[in-house]
C-alpha cells in the first residue's frame, strides 16, 4: 500500500496538484484538517477531496470558514478584505455540508496500517506541545500512549498523525509506532524562515518518508493583485505565498 499523508491544503489548487502529480499512484490519502482558507481556490480543493475519497479530519480554519458562513447567512456579514470572504463568496451549501461534516478525529484502518488523526489547535495544541517536548525527553512511548485513543489497540503499524503547525516531522517512537506532522502543502508559518516548500508525507512499502513538490507559485501574482484582499492581508499572503527566503545554515 501507498498512502499520501497531508496537512493544511489552504484552498491551495496549483500545490494540491503538484503534489498529485508525483503521487498519484497513492492508494489512500488521509488529511489532518485545514482544507479551506487562506487560499484562493477552496471550491477545487474541497470538490478534489471529495472525488479522491480523502480521509479527512476538520482544523481550525475549516471550522472559521463554516462559522463565518453561518453568520453571512443569517445577517449578512461578510469580513470584507479577507480570505475568509474570498472563500465565502466560491463555495456553495454542498462543500459547506462537506466541512461541517468533517470529524474531530479520525481513526482509520488502512492495510494493516492505524492512523489517528487529529489537526491540534487550541487547548490540544498544548497536548501536543507536551508531547514534543517529552519526545526530547525521551519519555515519547508515554506521551505516544496518552494520545493514541482509549481502547484502540492497532495491530502492526500506528501512526499518530497531527496538523496545524505547517511545521514536518517524523519522529519514530517505538517498534512500529511514530508521530508524524506532514507539514503544509500550501504556506510556511510566520515563524519559519526557510525557502517555501509543498511539504507531505508518504507511507510506502513500510517506510515512512518526508517529501517535497515543486510548482509555480508566479500563479498568485494576478490573482494577489485582482483578489479584493486588504493590503495588510495582501502582505501576509505576499510573504507567505511568493517571497522566498534563504534556508538557514545548519
Amino acid at each position: 500500500m501507498k498512502l499520501l499523508i497531508l496537512s493544511d491544503l489552504h484552498a491551495n489548487l496549483p500545490a494540491l496538484e503538484a503534489v498529485w502529480e508525483k503521487e498519484r499512484d497513492s492508494d489512500a490519502i488521509v488529511c489532518a484538517g485545514d482544507l479551506v482558507d487562506w487560499g484562493f481556490f477552496p471550491r477545487e480543493v474541497v470538490q478534489w477531496c471529495q472525488a479522491h475519497g480523502v480521509l479527512a479530519v476538520a482544523g481550525n480554519h475549516d471550522h472559521d470558514i463554516c462559522n463565518a458562513w453561518g453568520a453571512w447567512k443569517r445577517d449578512g456579514t461578510l469580513p470584507e478584505g479577507t480570505f475568509c470572504a474570498q472563500n465565502l463568496l466560491q463555495l456553495t451549501e454542498r462543500e459547506i455540508a462537506y466541512l461541517r461534516a468533517l470529524p474531530e478525529t479520525r481513526l482509520e484502518q488502512l492495510d494493516g496500517v492505524t492512523c489517528y488523526l487529529k489537526h491540534y489547535y487550541n487547548a490540544d495544541e498544548e497536548n501536543r506541545n507536551a508531547l514534543l517536548e517529552r519526545w526530547c525527553r525521551y519519555e515519547s512511548l508515554a506521551a505516544f500512549e496518552e494520545n493514541w485513543p482509549s481502547g484502540a489497540e492497532g495491530n502492526g503499524m500506528r501512526l499518530l498523525i497531527t496538523g496545524h503547525s505547517h511545521q514536518s516531522w517524523i519522529y519514530h517512537v517505538c517498534r512500529e509506532d511514530y508521530f508524524v506532522n506532514p507539514g503544509s502543502i500550501s504556506y510556511r508559518v510566520c515563524s519559519d524562515s526557510r525557502a517555501k516548500n509543498t511539504d507531505y508525507a508518504v507511507l510506502q512499502d513500510g517506510e515512512l518518508r518526508l517529501r517535497h513538490a515543486a510548482y509555480d507559485h508566479r500563479v498568485f501574482i494576478p490573482l494577489l493583485e485582482h483578489s479584493g484582499l486588504n493590503e495588510q492581508v495582501k502582505t501576509a499572503a505576499r510573504y507567505h505565498l511568493l517571497e522566498d527566503l534563504p534556508v538557514e545554515a545548519g
